[in-house]
């Protein structure tokens, strides 16, 4: 099995590429985390304000399934405009209320979230976002997972390599 490194110097350089990756993981779950804290705490808001019985569960649900990658919102707004219709029993309410939780997620996963991780990563907004598409749009689901891990290790990959 051949080594990354033979030399102390190329191991040190292995060490610290890996440490880089690592701290950009963890950036990359702690913006995850906030963000879908952000989600059910502003969805459980706007749904108590329309006047929703128990949007504070509903408001968990939508802060636990955004970190599902297009199903998770998909399952929390399908849910809503359910327990919506039962409840009010109108078609505009209920699209109020969909639309609401959809809303939400959307203005997260397009706007705050890209912002986010860029900062977090130290990348260009720009770069996050069109990755996110990119990735999403190859490998589905685990390109959305994959693809700010994996552009922050390329980025930190670079720039130790350039450093050397």
């Amino acid at each position: 099995m051949k080594h990354a490194s033979s030399t102390l110097a190329g191991k040190k350089i292995t060490v610290n590429v890996l440490e880089a990756i690592g701290g950009q993981i963890e950036r990359f779950m702690l913006v995850q985390i906030v963000t879908s804290c952000l989600v059910g705490v502003t969805t459980g808001l706007a749904l108590w304000g329309l006047g929703l019985q128990n949007a504070a569960v509903w408001g968990l649900a939508a802060g636990i399934f955004n970190s599902i990658p297009y199903f998770g919102p998909c399952i929390v707004t399908s849910g809503l405009a359910v327990v919506a219709f039962l409840q009010f029993g109108t078609f505009g309410m209920t699209a109020l209320i969909a639309g609401e939780a959809l809303l939400i997620t959307s203005l997260e996963g397009w706007a705050l979230t890209p912002a986010l991780l860029g900062r977090a990563a130290q990348m260009n907004r720009v770069a996050v976002f069109a990755g996110l598409l990119f990735w999403s749009w190859m490998w589905g689901i685990w390109g959305t997972l994959l693809a700010v891990p994996m552009m922050m290790v390329q980025m930190d990959f670079r720039a130790h390599t350039i450093e050397r």
